[in-house]
């Protein structure tokens, strides 16, 4: 399976698990949050997704970089945001299994305020 068609397939599973109230405003874009600085991994898979999902949803898409405090700046404002559909945030597991960890206070309960979606990449790491 080559890059283009997951993508696909993964944005058309969004759009079929994505709130209704997504739907009913066609006028308001949805946000995709990167929690990450413009010009990484993270970026790039976000952008990609807001490229493919625009057309097949038949709405505008937005990435919007939210760099800092080990990406738990962007996580806070999502879970600030309203339910309703319209912010998704492109978590890694430093948002949701390695911050709880680390931080003794966070913006963000990763268990109770995101609901997840589905998996847009794996990034294998390397220990030499």
């Amino acid at each position: 399976m080559n890059r283009r068609l997951a993508l696909t397939q993964l944005a058309a599973l969004c759009a079929a698990t994505a709130s209704p109230a997504a739907f009913a405003q066609p006028d308001k874009p949805i946000t995709i949050v990167v929690p990450y600085a413009p010009g990484g991994t993270t970026d790039l898979l976000g952008r990609l997704l807001a490229q493919h999902m625009s057309p097949l949803l038949g709405r505008t898409m937005i990435v919007e970089n939210k760099p800092g405090a080990g990406s738990g700046v962007g996580a806070a404002h999502v879970a600030r945001a309203a339910a309703d559909g319209n912010t998704l945030l492109v978590a890694t597991s430093t948002t949701l299994a390695i911050n709880p960890w680390l931080y003794k206070q966070l913006a963000y309960d990763p268990a109770k305020d995101f609901a997840p979606i589905g998996m847009i990449g794996a990034v294998p790491l390397l220990v030499w």
